[in-house]
Parts: structure tokens; C-alpha cells; sequence
């Protein structure tokens, strides 16, 4: 079970940077133990009703998975669940005025709850990311970056130079190339001028 602060770590949010806003967090899944029914999950999860309180619009994405654009009734919090017969993913947003975060906790411990006790009592809770989505630069190791594998704007710009240079080796054997293959095709031109000649 996620403590208080691993959820508040993992609300999805935007971090400024020297490079800019990325996103932080992760969604959070709550797996089960057995198959559900996903269609009577989304109703419960947009109506607004006791003891889920979550008010919402449903959408029909695919054979057996819903996605409910919802807002808790009871703090204002807003919340993305996508649903399916084993597993339901929450997306949290944290926002400045949410109470540090505690209001999206509740959301997410409530529905957790009430999940296990009305549908499933073998459900687990989990943050997808584990902790958030840091990478970093996946070249010099130390300035964070948006996506894994991705480069800081500085090793960027040192990569592109590096490019550069290739490039330019590459052209210069190529015109090497060039140069050598028109020599030879002057050589012989003038050969079979003088031979004919």
C-alpha cells in the first residue's frame, strides 16, 4: 500500500526547469484479483454517488475498457480513471489551491477503499512510474530530463556538433572520391584521344 507522501510524490503536475515546464508523476493502477465487470465499474465511477462520490463523463474506448473524465464531488479534485475488467488506471492532477495535495490523496485512498470493499477485496494499489517520471540525460547523467533516453539541451547541441563533423569527414571522403574517380575518367578520355589519334 502507497503511503501519503508516495502518492503526493507521484500526482502528475507540471516542474519548471532551467530548460522549461516537464511533466511530473505518474498514474496510479489498482490491479484485481479477479475479472470485473468494466461497463458497471464506469457507471459507478461517473455517477456521483455514495460511497465513490466521483462525478463524471464516460467514454466507451474500446471492446471492454471505459475511460471517465470525473471530479470528485467531495473536494473538487479532478481525476482521469480508465477502467477495464483487471486493472483501473487513475490519473491525478495536482494543482496549486489543492491543499498541498492532501485532496487528491483522499480521492484516490477513498476510491482505493471503496473499490476493495464493494468490488474487489484482493485489489492492490501502485504508482505506474514508481515514483514519478525522472530520467536523466542519458549522456552526461546529470541534468533531468523529459524522456527516458532523451539528451540535455547542452549535450544536444554537443551531439549536433558531433554530427556535424561526421558529416563533414563523410563529405570530404566523398569528394575524395569524386575527385579520384574524375582523374581516372580524364586519364582514360585523353588515352583514347592519343590512342585514336
Amino acid at each position: 500500500m502507497l503511503t501519503r507522501e508516495e502518492i503526493k510524490a507521484n500526482l502528475i503536475s507540471a516542474e519548471k526547469t532551467p530548460y522549461g515546464y516537464r511533466p511530473k508523476g505518474s498514474p496510479f493502477i489498482i490491479a484485481f484479483s479477479k475479472e470485473l465487470d468494466p461497463a458497471k465499474l464506469a457507471r459507478t465511477f461517473s455517477c456521483g454517488l455514495p460511497p465513490f462520490y466521483i462525478f463524471g463523463i464516460k467514454s466507451k474506448v474500446a471492446k471492454d475498457e471505459y475511460v471517465i473524465y470525473g471530479t470528485d464531488l467531495q473536494n473538487s479534485c479532478p481525476i482521469e480513471i480508465e477502467v477495464t475488467s483487471k486493472w483501473m488506471v487513475i490519473h491525478l492532477r495536482r494543482f496549486p489551491n489543492d491543499n498541498d495535495g492532501e485532496d487528491c490523496v483522499d480521492t484516490l485512498l477513498r476510491l482505493f477503499e471503496n473499490v476493495k470493499a464493494h468490488f474487489d477485496e484482493g485489489a492492490t494499489l501502485k504508482a505506474e512510474g514508481g515514483g514519478g517520471m525522472s530520467y536523466k540525460c542519458a549522456r552526461c547523467g546529470k541534468v533531468e530530463v523529459p524522456n527516458e533516453g532523451e539528451l540535455c539541451p547542452d549535450c544536444q547541441v554537443e551531439a549536433w556538433k558531433e554530427e556535424v563533423e561526421l558529416w563533414e569527414k563523410e563529405m570530404e571522403e566523398i569528394e575524395k572520391e569524386i575527385a579520384e574517380h574524375k582523374r581516372r575518367w580524364i586519364e582514360e578520355f585523353l588515352k583514347e584521344r592519343d590512342d585514336s589519334g
